[in-house]
């Protein structure tokens, strides 16, 4: 017997096994390794200052850092920035109307000799883990108002058909980087916020706020405005960062709005005060310069606000009700005054059947006296005067 269990013991564990074995290569078969697909530039960003008709040049390392090869194309772009501050990018070509004043059409890319095109746009096939160089170059026309223009040299990543299945990209769409171009001359600071908009009278806690930062100079502006609540004396009650060292562009705006904790603020007249510092996006020290927009406003906590809707509604609600019992005095006093007339038409017309039954019982005393013409009447006996 127990020859038998330990035969029986054995075959339950080959069994198991067995199967853990092939459950395993399913796992394996089911689940093939997935790549990466991975791009990297070396320098994000370039500035330059030049003078009108003068020229430029740099230098970078594109790199494909994942573990399959990828096809990249390189191309140049200008950024533009429309009413509502939107930024969007615009690739040059010969049939628009500012292709020779456009600053990406000043700028040329400097690929391996090797390089082939799609479309008249280079394009790089890079291996995994390679890294090749790229230069560009630059050359402003002569007449170019001064001022900062903004230029992208973008690689972007385009599917070729070859990948194999199961490969993840990990970087969607395109790397950019940024060349800031300064066209030396006249400079123009013209910074201003407007509008700064607040709600005047606040109820609870949250402070809504809205304003736009313009920048209406020829050079890009690095801004930071602070918002701050200050009482009847002055004294800061709240203080919040809204911008902290963001770039406006030349000839562009920024907008922003949130929403601003009154927490400890009690009931009372409040001055919100912007305060927008803003200098040389360039990096430039030439000092810094500084905005202030001061609103006012009324504060009513959420808690005074409920009592304040509850003893309104409370007068409204009494106010009905004196309202209706008014209304029904003055209907009660109609009723009475309605059955008084009437008592007084009922008596009058009595009086008036009283007289007018009088004056009939005249006539009738009339009606019997005796008619002319006639014999007297004879006495009867019995009447004080003898028989004949």
């Amino acid at each position: 017997m127990g020859r038998l269990f330990e035969v029986a013991r054995l075959r339950r564990i080959l069994a198991v096994a067995l199967a853990a074995t092939l459950c395993v290569g399913l796992l394996g078969i089911a689940a093939p390794a997935y790549a990466i697909r991975t791009l990297g530039l070396s320098s994000p960003s370039f500035d330059f200052n030049v003078a009108p008709g003068g020229s430029g040049n740099g230098d970078m390392f594109v790199l494909n850092d994942g573990t399959e090869p990828i096809r990249v194309l390189v191309y140049f772009s200008n950024q533009k920035v429309d009413a509502t501050g939107k930024v969007t990018f615009q690739t040059p070509n010969r049939d628009s109307a500012d292709f020779l004043t456009s600053p990406a059409s000043w700028c040329q890319v400097h690929l391996p000799k090797d390089t082939k095109s799609i479309g008249n746009v280079p394009y790089l096939d890079l291996k995994p883990k390679e890294k090749v160089p790229v230069k560009f170059s630059f050359d402003v026309p002569a007449g170019v108002s001064p001022g900062d223009h903004q230029v992208y040299l973008f690689f972007e990543m385009i599917d070729t058909g070859s990948a194999t299945s199961g490969v993840a990209t990990s970087v969607q769409g395109r790397l950019g980087s940024h060349l800031r171009i300064r066209v030396q001359g006249a400079v123009n600071e013209a910074m201003d916020v407007r509008p700064f908009t607040v709600r005047q009278l606040v109820i609870g806690e949250g402070l809504p706020w809205q304003f736009t930062v313009r920048n209406d100079g020829n050079i890009d502006e690095r801004v930071t405005s602070t918002l701050s609540v200050l009482d009847g004396s002055e004294n800061e009650r709240v203080k919040s960062d809204v911008v902290t060292g963001t770039v406006v562009y030349a000839k562009s705006l920024a907008e922003r709005s949130g929403n601003l904790s009154l927490r400890d603020a009690s009931l009372g007249q409040y001055t919100v005060r912007l305060t927008t510092v803003y200098s040389d996006g360039s990096g430039a020290s030439t000092g810094t310069k500084t905005v202030i927009k001061d609103r006012t406003i009324w504060v009513v906590p959420l808690w005074l606000a409920v009592v304040l809707v509850a003893l309104v509604g409370a007068l409204l609600l009494w106010l009905s009700w004196r309202a209706a019992v008014r209304s029904a005095e003055r209907r009660i006093d109609r009723r009475d005054r309605a059955r008084g007339t009437d008592s007084r038409v009922r008596g009058t017309r009595g009086r008036a059947s009283r007289a007018a039954g009088r004056e009939d019982r005249g006539d009738y005393g009339d009606e019997y006296e005796e008619p002319e013409g006639l014999p007297p009447a004879r006495p009867r006996a019995g009447d004080g005067e003898p028989d004949e």
